[in-house]
């Protein structure tokens, strides 16, 4: 069963979320609502697959292997290629062209339609807490993003386990805190929501072929994924950096196949043995979008 988590900001964000993160503050949700030790069983056998957040009706462009089609002019193809060049988004209309195996990714004209995602940075000064006055010479730049909608896909895997009235509760209690960083100062305000797949999800998320991989729309890891086509990210920062007043070391850093990254099959995992606090680990599940491919 799936539905997807609408993020709805009315004040600037500092990033978008990734699945880990959400999957976090689920956590601590559950663990404020239900307690600790249920939301440590929640994290050890999780009945539920999250997504990054995603712009509403896009996906990321799947990493693939495109074939030469004869008959193509060269020309019109570098050209489409070259405006197609660092794009990140695909509209779901044109992915679904492409898991359908209608059409691959060189075919379509993806600079056509693209999220209005903006970024703002702003140049301020390092304010002396102790004088209140500015600090001399000390600048800094701030960057955010504008207020935008976005989604994350859920798949419940146990309802009986955890039902969407029980993930409900919980986005409830994220709406009043706020998602990301910098709440203090107003950021990552936003209404959080939970509601159906429109037609054209359903049909996504449904589809089933025997020639078919997949692409994540989470970032993942595990030994049982069986790459086609992939980014790495090194995630979490550096070894032996505090990343907390209560003196826990950084979380061990750790590659991941990025959004968009493509399998013939796995499902990654939680990784443990990140940090030296023992309760640390890190959601590293692939959330699978089936599409059609002949190598």
């Amino acid at each position: 069963m799936y539905k997807k988590i609408r993020i709805e900001y009315f004040s600037p964000f500092s990033s978008i979320p990734t699945a880990d993160q959400l999957f976090g503050q689920i956590v601590w949700g559950l663990s404020d609502i239900k307690g600790e030790d249920i939301a440590s069983e929640f994290v050890k056998n999780s009945p539920i697959r999250i997504s990054s957040a995603l712009p509403e009706g896009f996906f990321p462009i799947p990493i693939i292997p495109t074939k030469r089609k004869e008959n193509v002019d060269a020309a019109e193809l570098r050209k489409k290629v070259k405006k197609n060049k660092d794009l990140h988004w695909i509209g779901l209309e044109d992915f679904k062209l492409m898991q359908l195996g209608i059409k691959q990714l060189s075919d379509l004209d993806l600079f056509l339609r693209q999220p209005s995602i903006k970024s703002v940075e702003e140049t301020r000064v390092s304010i002396d807490r102790i004088s209140m006055k500015a600090a001399e010479g000390q600048l800094y730049t701030d960057s955010y993003l504008c207020p935008i909608t976005l989604v994350a896909y859920v798949e419940f895997l146990n309802i009986e386990r955890f039902s969407p009235n029980n993930l409900l509760e919980i986005l409830d209690l994220l709406s009043t805190y706020g998602l990301g960083g910098n709440k203090n100062i107003g950021r990552g305000n936003c209404r959080i929501s939970l509601v159906d797949l429109s037609e054209i999800e359903n049909q996504i998320f449904s589809f089933k072929c025997d020639e078919s991989i997949f692409m994540t729309l989470s970032k993942c890891a595990g030994n049982n994924l069986n790459p086609l086509s992939y980014k790495i990210e090194v995630y979490s920062g550096i070894v032996g950096r505090l990343y907390s007043n209560k003196g826990f070391f950084n979380k061990r850093p750790i590659a991941l196949f990025d959004i968009g990254s493509t399998f013939y099959a796995g499902e990654g995992e939680i990784i443990n043995n990140v940090s030296t606090d023992s309760k640390i680990s890190t959601y590293a599940y692939a959330f699978p979008v089936r599409l059609k491919y002949v190598g």
